[in-house]
């Protein structure tokens, strides 16, 4: 029976080491996209920048520059993407601004729009307005606002973009100047979830369990075996006296060697008290064992 519970036991913490799964995501790729605006300005010919007529930077002398261009760029490592822009124009002042509605709209390209400011009706515009109002101002800037609209698609999914760019081309006494507000940037990462197979290990209580159950069973069970030897020697044993004092006597501690020697030598066991004795060769085997008649 014990042993029994203990087999089970044993089975169940066999059981017990299974395998399960575990949802994990993992990087599969990422993205980027981002837009950029480039400004050129074309001008004379001067000493301090060595007769160049072109030169891309954010800011040049009213009285050197002839015309200037505002490129607006698209880059991105997706394989492909599909998407529209448009842009719209406001003469702003410090006390008033006003829209002057959308310049540009089409569909997104790398490059997707060049703009040349108008500075003779954008100056008109100004002055008109100016001279109704009363209000004396100095200088003026044209904001350009962009919207950018994108699906950029690559093999591990697609990614939406809503972009809004910004910049402002002031028109100083001394200076044009150009300052974009943003430059708008995504970047991120493609995830997939995967099932990561472990095992839980191992419940040793179940193997401490039936380690317990064997002790106790087999510690039964020799209880067992030393009672039927007991009884054995008992059968094979008659009622007499103690072996003489002068005798060589050799102690048997352990009954199942006493139960050998008395196979051995054919004798019967002498029961005196609770021991018992065998004589053979004028040696006394002494075994001190129970009394279980």
């Amino acid at each position: 029976m014990l042993l029994g519970c203990a087999s089970a036991l044993i089975y169940l913490g066999i059981l017990s080491n299974s395998t399960v799964y575990f949802p994990q995501r993992v990087g599969v790729g990422s993205y980027l996209a981002n837009t950029k605006y480039q400004t050129t300005f074309y001008i004379n010919d001067s000493i301090l920048f060595n007769n160049k007529t072109e030169i891309n930077t954010n800011s040049m002398f009213s009285s050197l520059t002839k015309s200037l261009v505002v490129n607006g760029y698209f880059y991105t490592t997706a394989n492909s993407y599909t998407g529209n822009f448009t842009v719209n124009e406001t003469i702003v002042t410090p006390l008033w601004s006003k829209p002057l509605g959308t310049i540009y709209r089409g569909n997104l390209t790398s490059h997707f729009f060049s703009f040349t400011p108008n500075f003779t009706y954008a100056q008109s515009l100004f002055y008109q307005i100016d001279k109704q109002l009363r209000i004396p101002i100095n200088y003026y800037s044209i904001r350009l606002n962009i919207s950018v609209n994108a699906v950029i698609m690559y093999p591990s999914g697609n990614v939406p973009l809503n972009f809004r760019d910004s910049l402002t081309i002031q028109n100083g006494t001394y200076n044009i100047s150009v300052n974009y507000n943003n430059d708008s940037f995504a970047s991120g990462s493609f995830y997939k979830e995967i099932s990561v197979e472990e095992e839980t290990g191992y419940n040793y209580s179940y193997f401490y369990g039936a380690a317990f159950l064997v002790i106790i069973a087999l510690s039964i069970l020799f209880i067992r075996m030393s009672l039927n030897i007991q009884n054995v020697i008992n059968k094979n044993s008659i009622s007499g006296s103690k072996p003489p004092m002068n005798a060589s006597v050799i102690e048997i501690r352990k009954a199942e060697d006493f139960l050998k020697l008395i196979k051995q030598y054919n004798e019967k066991a002498v029961k005196c008290d609770n021991d018992y004795y065998i004589t053979h060769d004028n040696i006394v085997y002494l075994y001190h064992g129970e009394n279980k008649v």
